[in-house]
């Protein structure tokens, strides 16, 4: 061995760490020691140590245990967590496409159990969520040759509690108006109460009408705006009505914005 160069072994190590237990460094000590791992060679030493090295399960877990003993003996107060609140307050962390990706990955197949559902149920209920301006202009690019409106992209999904059905979610603001009338006038309704299965141009197609109103046998589509795809199933529900079993006993009615307001409902309310 070259002489002025003394390399410490395994054991001394170990001898080293017992007698340092319970004792306590200086402030000043300890921040000459955080300096000197802070040193660029050390730095770029311990980096081409630890490259292409990867820690195995026992590591991380021994690691992972080691933190939650760490936190138990010495939890974060409630002055820190305020502090590190006040800190985060204004800044918006925005995910790469990467991290996007890999929580992607990591959910497919995944199911939410009862009680997830429920948690965000609860969650959403008497929320609001608009279409972004940004939002509107990729659903205008994606609509770009097809025979749709701009109107149809500003429904409102949210969660209404009706003294006569319960809980109910509705897909536009129309359609919250209309049943909140229907609950003032004690009318009782189902709102997509079914599902029908039709053939539209050789396609296999299905058409829930928005509201049945059974006291009236009347079913009620509710439309902001009327599209080709949306007129044939109308159109094809209508004649399903008034085939020889049913009779004509049940109608079927389109109401627009201008017939909602005929009828003294506020568009505006939410």
């Amino acid at each position: 061995m070259p002489s002025g160069i003394y390399v410490r072994t395994k054991k001394h190590n170990e001898n080293i760490s017992k007698k340092l237990i319970g004792i306590k460094f200086s402030l000043e000590h300890i921040n000459n020691l955080k300096q000197a791992q802070n040193r660029p060679e050390v730095i770029e030493k311990r980096r081409k140590s630890n490259t292409g090295k990867k820690r195995t399960p026992e590591q991380n877990e021994r690691n992972r245990q080691a933190q939650i003993k760490r936190f138990k003996e010495n939890p974060v107060s409630e002055e820190t967590k305020e502090n590190q609140r006040q800190k985060m307050l204004g800044k918006h962390w925005k995910l790469s496409d990467k991290s996007k990706e890999n929580i992607r990955q990591s959910q497919l197949g995944k199911k939410h159990s009862p009680e997830q559902i429920e948690k965000h149920r609860q969650a959403m209920i008497g929320k609001h969520w608009k279409v972004s301006k940004e939002g509107r202009e990729n659903n205008r690019k994606a609509r770009l040759g097809k025979n749709t409106s701009p109107k149809s992209s500003r429904g409102i999904h949210t969660y209404y509690q009706s003294p006569l059905q319960g809980e109910v979610c509705f897909r536009s603001s129309y359609e919250l108006a209309y049943a909140k009338y229907l609950d003032s006038i004690n009318e009782p309704y189902f709102y997509e109460a079914g599902i029908i299965e039709m053939t539209i141009n050789g396609k296999q197609t299905t058409y829930r009408p928005d509201f049945c109103l059974p006291l009236r046998c009347e079913f009620i589509e509710i439309k902001g705006y009327m599209n080709s795809e949306a007129q044939l199933k109308c159109d094809r529900f209508k004649e399903e009505l008034n085939d020889e079993e049913l009779m004509g006993i049940f109608r079927y009615k389109i109401l627009f914005g201008k017939d909602l307001k005929e009828l003294g409902i506020n568009l505006k309310i939410r």
